[in-house]
């Protein structure tokens, strides 16, 4: 066969590969509600997890003021109280661990 004539074969079957996955990946698209519903969804995800972070920092930072667990390292300090925003969940939950898991 010809050299060509089989690049021209591989293109076209690489076309027909990526038209299908973008129709497949817009029919799924607009049964989940579009573009709209998708960053929708991603909103209250983040949301959500939003939520649980605060409310394991705020769980170990009123633990520490009330004395249940030991005072925290001044790094652990100044990240809980001032950057507390962009901690991630690993740092959370190795600090949560520390703490409670450490006092049993």
């Amino acid at each position: 066969m010809n050299l060509k004539r089989l690049r021209l074969i591989e293109t076209i079957t690489l076309k027909v590969r990526i038209l299908k996955k973008l129709f497949i990946i817009s029919k799924e698209m607009k049964k989940r509600g579009g573009n709209a519903g998708r960053l929708e969804q991603r909103s209250q995800r983040r949301d959500s997890i939003r939520v649980e972070k605060l409310s394991l920092r705020d769980d170990l930072v009123k633990s520490w003021g009330l004395g249940e667990i030991s005072p925290p390292t001044e790094e652990e300090k100044m990240k809980f109280y001032l950057y507390y925003h962009n901690l991630p969940w690993s740092y959370l939950l190795e600090v949560k661990k520390k703490y409670w898991h450490g006092n049993i």
